[in-house]
């Protein structure tokens, strides 16, 4: 939540839209929580997370080589894409370096419950996949998490949902893995459950807890209200 606190001015999670932000920073908002945790941990540990999610789109160019340092960023400033130079900011950028070969670069966008079109959302990661140019020095890697699956994107792609997200979250939070990753495991599950309870009516669970929420999730903009 750090990032989007200080980079997008995201106060509360979870607002109805009529009660505050009209551009919707819930999805600011729930994409920091899900991420924001990887700048915290180990290289090896973040990585793992991204693995479980992505799958083999990551372990092929992984291979079998040692994960050494990594960043995270959220909403990068300053990137702009095609000949018209077009300002451009994916949601988050997942940078690995290893012990040897080139480095990895995981460019995401998240769609919260935004019903954005197809050609829409490929013109979107077209031009944000166009900032990170593959060289030999850099492997490039493109997912997109939305609420239901869009049909006809480009197939090089990883595409999520976030039924999918909270479903590998929860496979951590029960795995023989480190402290830091299981407890992302743990904490992203519960809160994309209840996030999907609140907004979607319920992610396809078979056991759900109730959830109620009459206020916002986080502390507004003045501890004292």
């Amino acid at each position: 939540m750090l990032h989007a606190f200080n980079q997008k001015g995201v106060r509360r999670v979870l607002v109805p839209k009529s009660v505050e932000h009209l551009n919707d920073k819930n999805e600011d908002a729930v994409t920091s929580m899900v991420f924001s945790p990887l700048a915290f941990m180990t290289a090896a540990d973040a990585l793992a997370v991204i693995v479980k999610v992505l799958g083999t789109k990551v372990t092929v160019p992984v291979g079998k080589r040692d994960v050494v340092g990594h960043k995270v960023e959220l909403w990068p400033q300053m990137l702009k894409s095609g000949p018209e130079m077009k300002r451009c900011e994916p949601d988050v950028v997942l940078t690995f370096t290893f012990d040897e070969g080139p480095e990895l670069v995981i460019i995401g966008e998240m769609k919260w419950d935004w019903a954005i079109s197809r050609e829409a959302l490929v013109e979107e990661t077209t031009r944000q996949g166009k900032i990170f140019k593959r060289s030999a020095k850099r492997e490039v890697l493109q997912f997109v998490i939305t609420k239901s699956h869009v049909k006809g994107l480009i197939p090089a792609f990883a595409q999520l949902t976030w039924n999918d997200v909270s479903g590998s979250a929860n496979s951590l939070s029960g795995a023989r893995t480190s402290y830091a990753v299981s407890s992302w495991g743990k904490l992203v599950h519960d809160f994309l459950r209840r996030a999907g309870q609140l907004d979607f009516h319920g992610f396809n669970y078979n056991e759900r807890k109730p959830f109620s929420l009459k206020k916002p999730a986080f502390i507004s903009k003045d501890a004292d209200e």
